[in-house]
């Protein structure tokens, strides 16, 4: 099953966005903010085994199989320039991506500390089931998920893989990328917060833009509107 999911169809000729989710989620949880940018804007989001429609693969856990899924993905369905954004661990991969495909046009990321900081992000995979959910909902997840017994052993799981790829993903330095960066920080994030948002400036020999905008580390998903706003202009000026 190709990884990456259509979300909307594109008609301005700019280039498509290519969404990268948190960690546990789906492509779905970018369909509010595909709705926000319009129908002018042909929008993707990665679907990763183990996630949404593929939940019966399992998860990926190695950096460089979800590289070369995502990239080979590319390759085929878009072929281009593309704005790539991510949320949390979506940003680390979009990254990633960025460095790994040859005409990225504008990488985004959102509640996602620069490579050069995330030593410091705690370990939650290691947690116990009920430290890594009172962690979640600390971060400003629901609760309620986790409350239902079904639901948990589906979720709890997922999460945990996805948080042991990002938290062991293997970093060492390099030059940086040459593509303009916009970052976007919850003002109460307590993982990625706007001071340090900064240090992804060092990434990128090109422009970096730091917004600050109101909420905890699932920001985006109470401001697709905002969000799409700030994505539609600077995917404009590239």
């Amino acid at each position: 099953m190709n990884v990456l999911v259509k979300l909307c169809s594109g008609g301005d000729g700019g280039p498509p966005v290519v969404c990268f989710p948190p960690a546990g989620c789906g492509s779905g949880w970018f369909r509010p903010l595909a709705s926000a940018l319009g129908p002018g804007t042909e929008v993707y989001a990665v679907e990763l085994p183990g996630h949404g429609r593929r939940l019966r693969e399992a998860p990926l856990a190695d950096a460089r199989a979800v590289l070369d899924e995502v990239t080979a993905a590319l390759d085929e369905l878009i072929g281009g320039p593309c704005v790539l954004f991510g949320h949390s661990m979506g940003g680390l991969i979009a990254y990633e991506t960025a460095r790994a495909i040859s005409d990225p046009s504008l990488l985004v990321v959102s509640g996602c500390q620069a490579p050069s900081l995330r030593s410091a992000l705690p370990r939650r995979h290691e947690l116990s089931d009920d430290a890594l959910v009172a962690s979640m909902v600390d971060l400003g997840a629901a609760a309620e998920p986790f409350e239902v017994e079904e639901l948990r052993r589906i979720v709890l799981p997922l999460l945990r893989a996805d948080l042991r790829l990002v938290e062991t993903w293997p970093l060492v330095e390099r030059p940086p990328i040459e593509i303009p960066i916009l970052v976007l920080a919850g003002t109460q994030d307590p993982d990625a917060p706007p001071r340090d948002a900064v240090a992804w400036a060092a990434e990128t020999t090109a422009r970096c833009e730091v917004v600050a905008l109101d909420g905890d580390h699932f920001f985006p998903e109470r401001q697709p509107q905002e969000i799409a706003a700030l994505l539609r202009t600077a995917r404009s000026a590239v």
